[in-house]
């Protein structure tokens, strides 16, 4: 009497193939992810702001964020080779430049590498991060990073740059902040998380910088991410956005958290120009 084997039935093939397929699929997914978490963008924006003093028009300003650094390097190296040869009147890093927990040596290092790359005469300034200790703050601001924490700077003539810390565990609002700036002074606005939108006065600002969402880091095209970890909902997790009367970029940050892969949301550099709108 004849048996049949199972494993050599139409299903199980079927399923065999099937199974085989998801594994292939898998495998390119995760191929792709390593590749694209590694493949630096720059990304040129030019915003048209109302109101905007003459001394700032044509205003060139580098953006870096969350760069979570790791003990190798390797992407710091990346970054700040792709730095080298662009110009920029100022650069701003809006946190996020170590691992919580692990240790803060590599997040200086890495910071110290982006910072050094930038072309000389350059100021570089910085606010931080949830991830950035103390530690990691005060080694950035020994390599003459300006760390702007809470507290405000003349970039030209009637604009400022204003750097916003809610993780400092202090009582300063933006609004506190805001009212240290000159009479009739413009500014832009750099925070790590895009959060800093719902404080009072953030609208006033004539471009906000943040990070803190990698863009979702790993996403589908054309679909939104759900988990972003901020209180402006899945609708602002990269790029720029009209917010009120101001303007919100959320950059897509440079290194990864929990799973060192990206998908759909490569790293960037950013790089803005201001030019006057009517």
């Amino acid at each position: 009497m004849a048996t049949t084997n199972p494993r050599s039935s139409p299903v199980t093939r079927h399923y065999a193939k099937l199974g085989r397929l998801a594994a292939l699929a898998a495998a390119v997914t995760i191929g792709y992810g390593i590749l694209q978490g590694t493949s630096i963008r720059i990304e040129r924006i030019s915003v048209g702001c109302r109101g905007l003093p003459q001394t700032a028009w044509g205003l060139t300003i580098l953006q870096v964020s969350d760069l979570h650094a790791d003990s190798s390097l390797k992407m710091a190296r990346k970054v700040a080779e792709a730095l080298a040869p662009v110009s920029a009147r100022l650069m701003v890093m809006t946190g996020d430049f170590g691992v919580a927990g692990r240790s803060a040596q590599s997040a200086i290092a890495g910071a110290r590498l982006l910072a050094g790359s930038v072309k000389r005469g350059v100021p570089v300034y910085a606010v931080e991060g949830e991830s950035d200790s103390a530690e990691i703050m005060a080694g950035i601001e020994g390599a003459g990073v300006k760390v702007l924490d809470n507290r405000a700077v003349p970039i030209v003539a009637g604009f400022w740059l204003v750097g916003r810390n809610p993780y400092d565990g202090g009582h300063a609002t933006l609004r506190d902040i805001l009212q240290t700036l000159p009479s009739g002074s413009e500014f832009i606005l750099a925070s790590h998380s895009p959060e800093v939108m719902l404080e009072e006065g953030s609208a006033r600002a004539k471009l906000v910088l943040a990070g803190h969402t990698h863009g979702g880091q790993i996403r589908l095209p054309f679909v939104q991410p759900t988990m972003l970890l901020t209180r402006l909902g899945p609708s602002y997790f990269a790029g720029l956005y009209r917010y009120g009367d101001s303007y919100l970029y959320i950059n897509r940050g440079l290194g990864t958290t929990m799973i060192p892969l990206r998908l759909y949301s490569p790293p960037e550099i950013t790089l803005f120009t201001l030019w006057a709108r009517q």
